[in-house]
């Protein structure tokens, strides 16, 4: 019993510290070279807002495959795939492991 507390003790204080670690990356995300994502769309022929659908396309479709296969359990795979469709920026679009 003790030792269960020890880690949900532990998993909670770990995503607090993420919680507040994030915002503060998805800004400094945004300074470090916005002409990138806009060069790349450039040389694509596309704006940066359609690479950004595009990538967010591709993630879901990550997602949905791996729940599909198992390797994701559904409910954490729809929670996944909310906050990739919630994603107004390249930098800070949620990463499928």
């Amino acid at each position: 019993m003790r030792k269960r507390k020890v880690i949900m003790t532990t998993a909670v204080a770990a995503t607090a510290a993420m919680s507040s670690v994030f915002p503060i990356y998805g800004v400094a995300a945004q300074t470090r070279d916005p002409s990138t994502i806009e060069k790349a769309a450039s040389y694509l022929g596309v704006d940066s807002q359609q690479l950004l659908d595009a990538f967010k396309k591709a993630r879901i479709e990550l997602v949905e495959d791996k729940i599909k296969n198992g390797l994701i359990d559904p409910g954490a795979g729809i929670e996944l795939i909310h906050k990739i469709e919630d994603s107004d920026d390249f930098y800070i679009l949620p990463k499928v492991a």
